[in-house]
């Protein structure tokens, strides 16, 4: 192991062509720096008092090769400065091309741009590129290669499920506006060029050098041991490694991690990350007696593995990450045996995530992954999504607050054998009667019910479950409607563009709205409410729910008033109030 100090520009980022080179493992975790954390960087960079920032931490590099190092810690930091080197040099041709130089600055920024392209890239006595200094993921490598360190094409900017791309391009376009208005508001381009280029000169690290994977492992740990900043899924990760590379099996180790991190990192939840799996997955096992925080998450997680060896704790981790997964795939999976029941969870499952719930995934992937009866899933996961309607979507109350509920009875789930029958039905009875004993009352309910706004995008989720939810107690049965918003329009009663007689809060209540299908709804256009009943009619395919408000509107003489809208929206409350308050 050697460990020594150096200069990021002189020494790691340099204008030498036989400078080390540097690269990413495949399993390393994505690119993950936001856009406050890059400008906390710029700006430390940059500041007068720039302290701080000239030290910029430990790197780990395992030596692979002559000269080529795999980056072990540091390739969020490497990444970034990489970025910001592209920036200078982009914005540097760009001042170049502008004409506004003398010739004597185009001589000297144009020096200036070439060592800036000769610090991300090789280049032969012709000009022609023949390595790079910084080798990302294999998945990433062309679109980092050509846009980052050849600066030769500028792409779209990337889906963010290409977490990585979607995050340098983002990163780029922050750093660009930074440096930009930073030299045009300076009274010399190329001072302001040299400050920011001397800033990364300045740069110190310390690099910790290591041979082998065992040794790159014990080094991560020793220097993340203080502060976790890269979070317990790293620390994780390593501490697998580790164990894995004394047992010679590292490959088959970083096979299964990148399956978890695939699964997690890929699915399209904006709020749950592999954070927030590591401590719902510990919580469905030991949610009741071992609950934890994030701070103390990975030390039992060591402990845990000690006690059940590292290679059944990585297996299990693989296979609830696959039932996590399904949660936020929404798409057919076989939760159950049972093909209908596996139907309507996935209806169920839809609703818990508009309403933004993912506490009871604690408890979803214990009953899963444990074969529980497949009536009892699919109504534990049923009762759930009324509860959270009612609890989270309606009366606001933060569902956090029931995160140890979940973890309690997942954990008794987990130590009950699925054919103890008796056993199973009593823990299934003492959960639907807790989330009962919680349920909020009539009353307020229905007084948050009352401001429930078409106009906010979260709203219109709540109105198409209270109608979805409806309509399935009208029928009995299932519909051949579907509510989901590709099929069906939220349809003003009284027009959103106003009536006189009519308030704009009232105009956007519940009681003023209408699910219909968009053929239908295409049909009537802008209409008369009268024209509109008519082509309801004609199409013969209005729901118990329309066919209400048309023949109240028929009684009215085609009348609908602000006390009207009051009505429906009280009696919507009351209705869906009453149906999703009986649980199983």
């Amino acid at each position: 192991m050697k460990i020594e100090e150096k200069k990021v520009g002189v020494e790691i980022f340099s204008s030498n062509t036989n400078s080390n080179k540097y690269q990413i493992p495949d399993y390393q975790r994505p690119y993950v720096w936001s856009e406050e954390r890059v400008e906390e960087f710029f700006n430390d960079l940059i500041s007068e008092e720039a302290i701080s920032l000239s030290f910029l931490g430990s790197f780990i590099f395992q030596k692979k090769g002559d000269g080529v190092y795999d980056i072990v810690d540091g390739q969020q930091r490497m990444i970034t400065l990489a970025i910001l080197i592209a920036v200078l040099r982009d914005i540097s041709k760009e001042f170049l091309s502008s004409g506004k130089l003398s010739d004597i600055e185009k001589d000297r920024l144009s020096s200036f741009a070439s060592s800036l392209s000769d610090r991300l890239t090789d280049k032969t006595s012709f000009g022609e590129i023949e390595g790079y200094t910084l080798k990302v993921w294999s998945s990433d490598e062309d679109f980092f290669n050509s846009f980052i360190l050849e600066g030769s094409t500028t792409p779209k900017r990337p889906l963010k499920k290409l977490l990585s791309q979607f995050n340098v391009y983002k990163n780029y376009n922050f750093l660009y506006e930074q440096v930009k208005n930073l030299i045009t508001q300076s009274e010399g381009a190329l001072a302001a060029f040299r400050k920011i280029s001397d800033s990364i000169d300045k740069l110190r690290v310390v690099t910790i050098e290591v041979d082998s994977d065992e040794e790159a492992y014990t080094a991560f740990e020793i220097v993340n041991a203080r502060g976790q900043e890269l979070g317990n899924m790293d620390l994780l990760k390593n501490l697998f490694y580790k164990n894995a590379s004394a047992n010679d099996d590292l490959e088959s180790m970083k096979a299964k991690w990148s399956e978890v991190i695939s699964n997690i990192e890929d699915v399209s939840a904006v709020k749950v990350n592999t954070e927030s799996f590591l401590k719902y997955f510990w919580h469905s096992y030991f949610g009741g007696t071992k609950f934890t925080t994030s701070k103390n998450l990975y030390r039992n997680f060591s402990n845990y593995i000690k006690q059940n060896g590292y290679s059944p704790v990585a297996d299990d981790l693989v296979e609830n990450s696959k039932i996590f997964r399904s949660f936020f795939d929404l798409i057919d999976y076989n939760w159950t045996e049972k093909r209908d029941y596996n139907a309507q969870i996935l209806t169920f499952l839809k609703n818990i995530r508009s309403f933004e719930i993912t506490q009871s995934y604690i408890l979803f992937m214990s009953i899963i992954r444990n074969s529980v009866d497949p009536k009892k899933v699919r109504d534990i996961i049923g009762a759930t999504e009324k509860f959270h309607f009612a609890y989270s979507a309606i009366s606001k109350k933060q569902a956090n607050k029931v995160e140890k509920l979940y973890g309690k009875f997942a954990e008794e789930f987990q130590n009950t054998s699925s054919e103890d029958t008796q056993a199973i039905g009593d823990i299934y009875a003492r959960f639907i009667q807790k989330l009962e004993e919680l349920f909020p009352g009539e009353s307020e309910f229905m007084e948050n019910f009352m401001e429930i706004d078409y106009r906010k995008p979260k709203h219109r989720n709540i109105i198409r479950y209270v109608f979805q939810k409806i309509n399935l107690e009208d029928t009995q049965s299932a519909t051949s409607f579907n509510f989901e918003e590709n099929l069906a329009n939220l349809e003003h009663i009284a027009a959103q563009s106003g009536d006189e007689n009519i308030e704009l809060e009232s105009i956007h209540q519940i009681g003023n709205i209408l699910p219909l299908s968009k053929y239908v709804n295409s049909a009537a256009g802008n209409a008369s409410i009268k024209d509109k009943v008519t082509e309801y009619y004609k199409k013969n395919d209005s729901i118990q729910l329309v066919k209400e408000v048309v023949e109240k509107l028929e009684s009215n003489n085609y009348q609908w008033t602000k006390n009207d809208i009051t009505q429906r929206t009280e009696l919507l409350g009351k209705r869906i109030y009453k149906i999703t308050k009986k649980l199983v």
